[in-house]
């Protein structure tokens, strides 16, 4: 019985070695915890229809900083929850190359 305590006590102290060496190597980041409760959490990314543009931006922008979504990832991301009228009036602005990054994006919805 000893020796299956032994063995535990040695697996776990193994495991706490990694977990130390992984802290160690990431880099350190504030609040950790609240990101990682936040990260278990499954949000869905607001969809737009073209109407309440800047609750929509708002929400967009939480859920961005929520998941530290890049910033190169944003636009698409975006624009795959676009319906109906939203659709093709972003399809003519990607087209005519007028939304090269999400402050382009961001401006053009709220014109």
């Amino acid at each position: 019985m000893d020796q299956r305590f032994d063995k535990i006590d040695q697996q776990l102290q193994e495991l706490h070695k990694i977990f130390l060496k992984s802290q160690k190597d990431s880099p350190a980041q504030p609040s950790t915890s609240i990101v990682s409760h936040h990260r278990s959490m499954k949000l869905d990314f607001p969809r737009f229809t073209g109407d309440d543009a800047m609750t929509w931006l708002y929400k967009a922008e939480k859920f961005f900083t929520l998941y530290n979504t890049p910033d190169e990832q944003k636009v698409s991301i975006a624009s795959i929850h676009f319906e109906g009228k939203v659709l093709p009036w972003f399809q003519l602005l990607e087209k005519a190359h007028q939304v090269a990054d999400w402050p382009s994006l961001s401006t053009a919805i709220q014109i």
